[in-house]
């Protein structure tokens, strides 16, 4: 079982999840120039050396959302991304995350398209 979604079987260790897609999708240049990557970086999941300096760096722990506020109100789209059954990084604690600190859009981004409740974003 994953670590993280213990309702699914481990495939494929020693990881748990299939990172084929994501891996391709980060490692493509056109996604990396999209993204300002310089072409000498190659996207690897789970990798420990930058895993290590965010900890280290005191990232870690820290409350962002100021930070997050002040890129949303300039405009600049964020990417806020939780899985579905992932108890380690639940979408209800995030949700919550994001309606409980103020930004300009918040009201907006808050409220289903089209007025009417499981409309889709």
């Amino acid at each position: 079982r994953t670590p993280s979604a213990p309702r699914k079987p481990c495939v494929p260790p020693p990881l748990c999840y299939n990172e084929s897609v994501t891996t391709d999708f980060l490692n493509d240049v056109h996604v990396q120039e999209a993204f300002g990557v310089p072409r000498q970086i190659t996207w690897a999941p789970c990798n420990m050396s930058v895993t290590k300096a965010f900890v280290f760096s005191g990232d870690y722990f820290r409350d962002l959302q100021p930070q997050v506020a002040e890129l949303l109100a300039a405009g600049i789209g964020v990417l806020i991304y939780s899985g579905d059954d992932d108890f380690m990084v639940d979408w209800v604690g995030t949700k919550a995350w994001m309606l409980g600190f103020d930004w300009p859009h918040r009201q907006a981004w808050a409220a289903p398209p089209g007025g009417g409740p499981g409309t889709p974003r």
